[in-house]
């Protein structure tokens, strides 16, 4: 079944209902949400998910604690590959930011709450890094978990380093 309406913003919809108590609905910029209800028939547990033309998931709605909405927000690259993800959970969001190809690099709680991981401000940040270096005659991959853990302070501590020797064959 599908039904036909129009939001308070004047915006046009489409909603198609099934049998699994799902709705569909494709807006005006390409996008496309999907509301899933599970359990009881008022629809206490549900999840809405909002893809872009790529199909990659932008926002994800739940219920949270105390009658909150818990929202994830993502965003891609050209090339498909996420670079930044924010969740918000009525309190202070959780941000991950992500290299070129995807690879999660850096990730912290934004309790400033600006949307924005800050090296110097409030934020609580945890970061990974790898490079290769060359030790006596030898590559090793390096990789380091680094943490900003003083307040007003964009200084960085390295918690963890870990070596693995590269073998050629």
């Amino acid at each position: 079944m599908v039904s036909m309406g129009m939001e308070a913003s004047g915006q046009r919809f489409a909603l198609e209902h099934d049998a699994t108590n799902k709705d569909l609905s494709s807006e005006q910029d390409g996008s496309q949400w999907t509301k899933v209800c599970t359990g009881t028939i008022d629809c206490e547990n549900w999840e809405k998910s909002v893809t872009d033309l790529r199909g990659n998931n932008i926002i994800i709605e739940k219920p949270g604690y105390l009658n909150t909405i818990e929202t994830t927000k993502n965003n891609y690259n050209n090339k498909k590959n996420q670079i930044r993800k924010i969740e918000i959970t009525g309190q202070a969001s959780m941000i991950y930011e992500y290299d070129e190809m995807g690879v999660q690099i850096k990730s912290g709680l934004d309790v400033d709450n600006n949307n924005h991981i800050d090296n110097d401000l409030e934020d609580r940040i945890n970061e990974e890094d790898w490079q290769y270096v060359y030790i006596d005659v030898t590559w090793w991959h390096e990789s380091k978990k680094i943490v900003y853990a003083k307040k007003y302070e964009a200084y960085s501590s390295t918690t963890n380093t870990v070596r693995k020797q590269e073998s050629y064959y």
